[in-house]
């Protein structure tokens, strides 16, 4: 679905060339376009402002949700559940949280990112340390608040039952290692769980052991939870960005991804591939696969001390070159947190590996199975996407309509962020971005208005020649062709700059909804110009939409200042009453986008009300080089 903004720009240009031309060739008959040009307008303010959901001021966010297993050895007497401990490893990129419940990842921190300060009524938010490191993996999701642990195994009671204990940690001395055991004498199986970090990348690589030191065959199916949920600023708002990518056929493969899915909803692809994750808005976490052994008995024993060095251990001389033959298959699933004034979504995904032929992995006496991936997370900003390899890069967007404007909306960014260089604040780079572009199209722009206001000013011939030949509909196109080329007015020139601006439209929005360098960043009463401009929580919902009634500065001062200027510009004379009836009636029409912005990023308004400024002096000064004032 294309975007607010883009359906909103067309219909403001539209709207505006139509104001300014209603004197001209316009016949009565076009009060009809404009009631349903509207009511159009209407339905989209209704369900973009459904869509645009504002904060929920008692639904925790994500970053501040803390997870839950520690609670689980609450529930029962000590001396029969565990008591389960956190663990840290580190590296200057990201730091992880391990548990010794399941041997899990708790949460997982980007040390180049903090928290934002949501609005004041959000009474949740009140104790946010926005200099603390950002948690991008947290317990977002309260039935599978961890990350990276195994479900499932087809085995025998798998030790995920809180009273067959916790597992046995150990830690490297330089902090970036952990290794965790669990032994089951009874079944005659040892699991042996291993985190290390990445040199130098926001990644833990993971390796899982199953080794069977019994006397016959162990049928496994293993499957993972992988990834349950990943950070989002305001998780109602920013619900509508999120989306489940996979990634298959290298680095010159493609990505394909899947919208958030309802709650409740499921589904499911097998294959082979290169990662799979989740992404908000500005972050992102996903899996990586690095290898799959099932390791026979003769090998086994040659290979034990050697098993945490990296993917190449899981080949072996019984194996390919490549680890065993196996297929994956993603399983993914929308959940929702209930909050008493409504929800927030995520989504999660579990991971299965089955071998090539579609059977359960059989690890033989003395043998072991061995599976391999990483966990990596990241936010979309200019210094941490270039730690990305071009296929993992492709997550920046996935908006299907990005392709078409891709190069444009990066230009963009790319104007924005150099201005930011100079100037160092990113409100006034919106300004003066706004100066550059409103420059840039000038030229059209001053010929789409001349052209309008040349149409205006012969709206009083063009009344004539409409009462004279009203009988002779060929001899009134003939005159007006004579008419038009007499004053050399193209009756076309309005249409090619509307059409040029749109493609603009949409790349700004792309660039200002997915600029996670402006995250963050306050400008004036603005605490983030990623976000709506909230100040204000009245305390109840709007009807009907539901949206939360709060209020916004800037789309207002944008209603109040379009509505000014729209009053400003008198209809010309020599229009007949039902005309200037529609001339009134589209003077409010700026309210309706000023409602279509109300949620949308307070950057993004800005840039319009900016621009609307500079587009009625514009217009202005035509009127006044025309002799209009």
């Amino acid at each position: 679905m294309l975007p607010a903004l883009v359906r909103a720009s067309a219909l403001w240009i539209i709207g505006r060339n139509g104001c300014m031309r209603m004197s001209g060739t316009q016949r009565p008959g076009r009060f009809t376009s404009l009631a349903r040009c509207l009511v159009t307008a209407l339905t989209w303010m209704v369900v973009f402002a459904g869509a645009s959901v504002a904060s929920e001021p008692d639904v925790a966010p994500a970053a501040e949700q803390k997870p839950k297993p520690e609670q689980k050895g609450e529930q029962s007497p000590a001396t029969t559940v565990p008591t389960w401990k956190r663990i840290t490893i580190r590296n200057a990129a990201a730091q992880v949280e391990l548990s010794t419940y399941r041997a899990s990842i708790a949460r997982m921190f980007l040390m180049s990112q903090h928290p934002v300060q949501l609005p004041k009524w959000r009474t949740s938010q009140v104790k946010v340390d926005t200099k603390a490191p950002l948690s991008i993996l947290d317990g977002f999701d309260p039935k599978a608040d961890m990350h990276s642990f195994v479900e499932k195994m087809g085995l025998p009671t798998f030790p995920s039952d809180p009273t067959e204990g916790a597992w046995a940690v150990d830690t490297s001395a330089d902090g970036a290692e952990a290794t965790f055991t669990m032994t089951l004498p009874a079944k005659s199986l040892s699991y042996r769980m291993s985190y290390r970090m990445d040199e130098k990348k926001p990644q833990v690589h993971v390796r899982l052991t199953v080794a069977n030191a019994g006397e016959k065959d162990f049928s496994v199916h293993p499957q993972l939870d992988a990834i349950n949920g990943v950070h989002q600023d305001d998780p109602i708002v920013e619900a509508g960005y999120q989306r489940i990518v996979f990634h298959a056929g290298g680095p010159d493969g493609k990505l394909d991804y899947v919208d958030f899915p309802g709650t409740g909803a499921t589904g499911e692809r097998s294959g082979s591939f290169d990662y799979v994750g989740l992404k908000s808005r500005f972050f992102a976490a996903w899996w990586t696969p690095e290898g799959v052994a099932l390791i026979a008995p003769t090998t086994a024993a040659a290979t034990t001390d050697n098993s945490d060095k990296g993917q190449a251990d899981l080949r072996s001389a019984n194996t390919p070159e490549t680890g065993t033959p196996h297929t994956t298959k993603i399983v993914y699933r929308g959940v929702a947190t209930k909050g008493t004034a409504g929800d927030y979504h995520q989504a999660s995904f579990d991971v299965q590996w089955k071998p090539a032929n579609g059977e359960d992995f059989i690890i033989a006496p003395g043998g072991r199975l061995e599976l391999a991936w990483a966990i990596s997370v990241t936010c979309m900003t200019r210094s941490e996407l270039g730690q990305l390899s071009e296929a993992e890069k492709r997550m920046e967007y996935t908006d299907w309509y990005y392709s078409f404007f891709k190069s444009l909306a990066k230009l963009i960014t790319w104007t924005l962020n150099l201005i930011v260089h100079v100037v160092q604040y990113y409100g006034i780079a919106v300004i003066l971005l706004t100066f550059l572009i409103k420059a840039l199209l000038h030229r059209f722009t001053h010929k789409q208005y001349e052209s309008t206001m040349k149409m205006q000013k012969l709206a009083p011939e063009l009344k004539y020649l409409q009462e004279q030949y009203k009988t002779d509909k060929q001899k009134l196109a003939m005159k007006q062709m004579e008419l038009w080329k007499k004053h050399g007015v193209n009756p076309l020139g309005g249409c090619l700059p509307m059409f040029i601006q749109i493609p603009i439209f949409i790349a700004l929005y792309q660039a200002f909804s997915h600029c996670a360098d402006m995250r963050g960043q306050p400008f004036l009463w603005v605490r983030d110009l990623t976000l709506p401009d909230q100040i204000w929580y009245l305390g109840f919902h709007i009807p009907i939409i539901g949206t939360l009634a709060t209020i916004n500065p800037l789309p207002i001062l944008y209603i109040g200042a379009t509505v000014w200027m729209s009053m400003m510009q008198k209809p010309p004379p020599g229009g007949d009453p039902q005309q200037e009836q529609m001339f009134k009636m589209m003077r409010w029409l700026p309210v309706i986008f000023g409602i279509i912005f109300y949620n949308m990023p307070a950057g993004l308004v800005l840039y319009f009300t900016v621009q609307a400024v500079l587009t009625t002096i514009e217009i202005k000064l035509v009127k006044k080089r025309l002799g209009m004032t």
